[in-house]
């Protein structure tokens, strides 16, 4: 079985991992961890599934101690796309040796562009979108 894997699953395996836009991919999203990292540690510190741990922190803290956690997981989960937009703009740049900086900035203005912020709301009596 080891032998059929090294004959014919690895080098297909290396000519992929030698692809120069899956290894701008990866490494852009490699660029989110920190952040990934940093916002699962305040949700899994606001939702432990811990029978009295809410009670236990609403009387240390106060009621809305899950809302003031949920701002950091809110600001790092938002900007993570940001971050791997622009990562793997910045990294294929690299790759093709032009100017990264300006591939990255160019690749986020770009999602910000081809982002749609506008939003529908119905107002409940009248049922028309705004």
């Amino acid at each position: 079985m080891i032998r059929f894997l090294e004959k014919y699953v690895m080098p297909v395996a290396g000519k992929v991992a030698e692809q120069r836009h899956l290894q701008a991919i990866r490494d852009g999203i490699i660029l989110t961890m920190p952040f990934l990292i940093i916002g699962s540690f305040f949700l899994i510190i606001s939702a432990l599934p811990i029978p009295g741990y809410n009670e236990f922190m609403a009387g240390l803290f106060g009621e809305n101690w899950q809302r003031a956690l949920g701002y950091p997981v809110s600001a790092t989960f938002n900007i993570m796309a940001l971050i791997a937009v622009f990562g793997i703009a910045y990294r294929l740049g690299e790759y093709y040796k032009v100017d990264a900086l300006a591939s990255g900035a160019l690749s986020l203005v770009t999602f910000l562009l081809a982002t749609p912020f506008q939003v529908a709301y119905i107002i409940p009596s009248t049922k028309e979108i705004i």
